[in-house]
């Protein structure tokens, strides 16, 4: 009898420990305890804060009762491209000092493993934290080695190896003078992560930081107001008109004089995973014969990148693909709208409803009735009439996608976002617990009252937004179903646009081809004759739509009887665009309880719908 050895690497330590350069006195040491480092020593610590090993919080056992270390195994590694991923974060718990890093490690012993280390960030300011990674990957499987036939014992080998690095940090006093000052107080703040695809402002944005309870802040450049490693995305508002003037840097900005709301979604390319989507439904007549659709739900690759940098053009699963939100109006990122689009002038929940284009009316904040029942030309019009000088339009599906995927990576909230069930349509509201089934019954409730809804602004609340903070963008599930600017090649619909008009914004809308199938019919009369049936299809997608890439799709009945289509993400509602119903609908509206999502979408014909409303973004260069 012949047995397999059980074999793999283990690096049996990864140490990796700080060490400070003082700059006022010049002392290096292994970041042990308190070290003499002039009379304001107590003030400078830096420790680890966060350890994630594979995904498994492991903070306890791998990081020193004083911070200043990091200890651990990594996963066991055996075939070619395992990997084993820390992810860390460091503390800079200092009141007076910034801090620049500088990394240094041994080389890894075991040839056969690779080991990269990434910061976010190679400074780290007095009150924040820098997130990192070490990522340990095999290069080739480990060798089975030969057992002697007749042996009838399994051993273990366990190739061991060990690596060390020493992180240095250089303090800098935030009151020194000279180059050091300059750099503190002068130079605009950037994220290392975003590879310079950082937010673009324009006249009349104001950036601004926005704390848990929603008070806001006029936002200093030269200072961290956003932090996409640590899912805190960037903001900015628009004031209204008699309130432009009247804030400066540091000032609390009053809610009364805000119009709008928008929200930075950097530039980025995005590992495909899903390229050759069925045309169809996988039928089932009950959603108990699906085995876990969601399963398929998954983090999303992603990296950032500028408009400098030659696109990525990737068509097969493992490639990348620079996400064409981006390349349509070749930009560094785009300013999506933080709420869906109020009604300036509704004071009650029927007054949200208004057939009309004026965008005049518009308003993107919290707790406003959110503009409904309007034609989707109407729709646009007003979008694009908002902001000409900002570019401002309706936002289109690959930009909803491009939301929705920097949503479902480790930048966002990661997973699916609670539904907005307030039954108002009142913008940037959350369910307090998890809706259990499609639509109204026992385990899903909508209303106005705070035992059923809440704010965007209470720890509820923050569930409904893309980063789980209150930093991102809210409304994508639930709330009003949101007409966004793509249609059928060539169709109408009911929208009120007319075919010439389609072609005048092209830049501003996705256009969906149709799929024709070619059949042969044979009669007495004629040998042969041709029959082209036109329909729509998921292969029909756009990469990067967040449609098409969420199957295989599902058709079955929800626990309130009723058949639909279900995506494999978070089985949520998806029904393609089709010759009668022309344009894409998303997130559905507040009646659809736990199947809509951040991935929801159907078609509809573009005429006026009350519970369907719309968003803006802004593509400013």
């Amino acid at each position: 009898m012949r047995y397999k050895f059980r074999s793999f690497l283990i690096l049996t330590a990864i140490l990796l420990f700080m060490v400070v350069g003082y700059a006022a006195v010049s002392v290096t040491f292994k970041f042990e305890g308190i070290a003499n480092v002039g009379s304001n020593e107590d003030d400078f610590r830096v420790a680890f804060t966060r350890a994630l090993l594979d995904g498994e919080d492991v903070a306890p056992t791998v990081i020193s009762t004083d911070g200043v270390q990091l200890k651990y195994k990594a996963g066991a590694l055996k075939l070619a491209n395992d990997k084993s991923i820390m992810e860390f974060a460091i503390t800079n718990n200092s009141h007076q000092y910034d801090a620049k890093m500088q990394l240094v490690c041994d080389e890894l012993e075991d040839k056969n493993a690779t080991l990269e280390f990434e910061l976010d960030s190679k400074r780290i300011d007095a009150g924040e934290h820098v997130m990192g990674t070490i990522t340990v990957t095999l290069k080739n499987d480990y060798p089975q080695p030969e057992v002697a036939e007749g042996e009838t014992e399994v051993e273990e080998v366990v190739y061991e190896a060990e690596v060390s690095c020493r992180l240095k940090l250089t303090a800098l006093e935030r009151t020194v003078t000279g180059e050091d000052a300059s750099e503190l107080e002068e130079k605009e703040y950037k994220e290392t992560i975003l590879n310079g695809a950082d937010p673009v402002l324009a006249d009349g944005m104001i950036p601004v930081r926005i704390n848990d309870d929603g008070k806001v802040t006029y936002a200093n450049l030269n200072r961290k107001w956003y932090k996409y490693a640590d899912q805190e995305w960037a903001n900015a508002v628009i004031l209204k008109e008699d309130a432009a003037n009247m804030y400066n840097i540091g000032n609390v900005i009053k809610e009364e004089d805000i119009e709008a709301y928008f929200v930075w979604i950097p530039r980025y390319k995005y590992k495909l995973w899903s390229v050759d989507t069925a045309s169809g439904y996988v039928v089932n007549e009950k959603s108990e014969n699906v085995t876990d659709v969601a399963s398929l739900a998954k983090t999303i690759e992603i990296e950032f990148e500028t408009k400098n940098t030659k696109p990525s053009e990737g068509t097969k699963v493992g490639e990348w693909l620079t996400h064409p939100a981006f390349t349509n109006f070749d930009v560094n990122g785009l300013w999506v709208a933080k709420y869906e689009t109020g009604l300036s002038t509704a004071t009650k929940k029927e007054e949200g409803v208004l057939n009309k284009d004026d965008s005049s009316l518009i308003v993107v904040k919290p707790n406003t009735f959110a503009w409904r029942g309007n034609k989707v030309s109407n729709v646009f019009k007003s979008a694009y009439n908002y902001k000409r000088d900002l570019d401002s339009h309706m936002t289109k599906n690959t930009e909803w996608g491009a939301v929705a995927y920097l949503t479902n990576s480790r930048y966002g909230i990661n997973k699916q976002i609670r539904i907005n069930n307030n039954s108002d349509f009142k913008t940037g509201f959350a369910y307090i617990k998890e809706p259990t089934i499609a639509t109204n019954g026992s385990g899903y409730n909508f209303g106005t009252i705070s035992n059923v809804t809440q704010a965007y602004n209470s720890e509820i609340g923050v569930l409904a937004s893309t980063t789980g903070n209150v930093t991102g963008i809210y409304d994508m599930a639930g709330g009003s179903a949101e007409y966004v600017a793509a249609t059928l090649n060539g169709k109408v619909g009911r929208s009120g646009f007319t075919v010439e008009e389609l072609e005048t914004y092209k830049k501003y809308i996705d256009f969906y081809d149709e799929i024709v199938i070619e059949t042969n019919e044979t009669d007495e009369e004629e040998s042969s004759t041709k029959k082209s049936v036109s329909i729509s299809s998921y292969d029909m997608r756009i990469l990067g739509d967040a449609t098409g890439e969420m199957g295989p799709f599902y058709y079955y009945s929800d626990e309130d009887n009723k058949s639909r289509g279900h995506s494999s993400w978070y089985s949520s509602y998806s029904d393609f665009i089709d010759e009668t119903s022309v344009w894409f609908t998303r997130g559905t509206s507040v009646h659809f309880g736990k199947i809509s999502s951040q991935f929801a979408f159907y078609g509809a014909n573009g005429d006026a719908v009350n519970n369907t409303s719309s968003r803006i973004t802004l593509a400013v260069k």
